[in-house]
């Protein structure tokens, strides 16, 4: 019985240790931790998520994806995300849960609450709503990108005369 029991125990041991990540060297743990590593030219936008439940965070891996390949997308987005400068805004992915129906997601720019609906747990809904999410934060960021070239027109500077 104790030859079974030191067995299995050597077992475990030994495939627990094969399931560790692998150790890195002092010099590569360096480089993986150095501020130079980081490009200061590359934009730091965030994307959030502040969800509780499992329907909230497929919402949110589904959000991600969709605003990733419309980042991409030339035509749709990167057109006045590269206008804006990249550390203006931080998305926000927040959900507040409901046991029994499902959850409200909410999505905010730098604080400012954009978009909120109530999601149900099935995955033609969360799509839906993921869709729907994504094309107002695109027309949000349309219309934001308008405003700022309105505000820097000639019509709204001043020559500071009286």
């Amino acid at each position: 019985m104790r030859a079974v029991v030191g067995v299995l125990l050597f077992i475990s041991l030994s495939l627990s240790r094969l399931c560790q990540a692998p150790d890195l060297s002092e010099r590569e743990l360096d480089a993986l931790l150095s501020e130079s590593t980081l490009d200061e030219e590359a934009g730091s936008s965030l994307i959030l998520d502040n969800t509780r439940t499992k329907i909230g965070r497929d919402f949110y891996e589904s959000f991600y994806r969709e605003w990733v390949s419309a980042s991409s997308d030339t035509l749709q987005v990167s057109a006045f995300i590269a206008a804006l400068d990249p550390d203006d805004f931080t998305i926000t992915i927040d959900e507040l849960p409901n046991p029994n129906q499902g959850a409200i997601i909410q999505i905010s720019v730098n604080d400012v609450p954009i978009w909120a609906q109530f999601v149900q747990p099935r995955g033609d809904v969360v799509g839906a709503a993921v869709a729907f999410a994504t094309e107002t934060l695109i027309g949000y960021f349309q219309s934001y990108q308008d405003y700022q070239q309105q505000m820097l027109s000639d019509d709204m500077q001043g020559s500071g005369v009286y």
